[in-house]
């Protein structure tokens, strides 16, 4: 799994979920090296399965993420963490 260019990881940590472990990363994006910005907080979660009737090698991701706005950072992260535990992945 990786993140926008330009952007560093300050947290990283295993959730559970009723569809199985996932990670949730916390990472900081200052735009790109022609334009810079400030640094925005943005939360990550992702999950890896294999395919289906293929080998097990063959593994998909699929991911949710979400911009923190203003200074709600840790309901943000509740929120993006409540919207994963429905999550349904093939």
């Amino acid at each position: 799994m990786s993140i926008r260019n330009h952007s560093e990881i300050t947290n990283k940590e295993s959730i559970h979920l009723p569809i199985g472990q996932a990670t949730l990363i916390r990472f900081l994006h200052g735009g790109s090296a022609v334009y810079p910005a400030p640094d925005k907080i943005f939360y990550l979660i992702y999950i890896q399965k294999p395919v289906k009737g293929k080998s097990e090698e063959l593994i998909r991701t699929y991911y949710i993420e979400g911009e923190v706005i203003g200074d709600s950072e840790i309901e943000a992260k509740e929120d993006l963490i409540k919207l994963a535990h429905a999550w349904k992945v093939e």
